[in-house]
């Protein structure tokens, strides 16, 4: 028979050990040159242009008109990167 001081850490324990881990953030995406596959970033850019977002370390750019900026890279828990210029 285990001693009543016993009981609430084994408790503890069990319900512990059905919470999930929490997840992390993944790290953000990696320097380089990114093409935008489906609509328009910048309206005005033309309709034969082909946009390309470039990620420089802590900076971005958009070819098809927007000069490289300081920006801010977030990874988000669902593996996506939100990109803060």
């Amino acid at each position: 028979m285990l001693s009543r001081s016993v009981w609430p850490a084994l408790a503890a324990i069990a319900l512990l050990w059905g919470v999930p881990a929490v997840a992390r953030a993944a790290d953000p995406c990696p320097p380089g040159r990114f093409n935008v596959t489906e609509g328009r970033l910048l309206p005005e850019g033309g309709v034969d242009v082909s946009e390309v977002v470039v990620l420089d370390g802590a900076t971005v750019a958009v070819t098809s008109g927007c000069p490289a900026v300081p920006a801010t890279l977030r990874a988000k828990r669902n593996g996506a990167t939100r990109v803060l210029a």
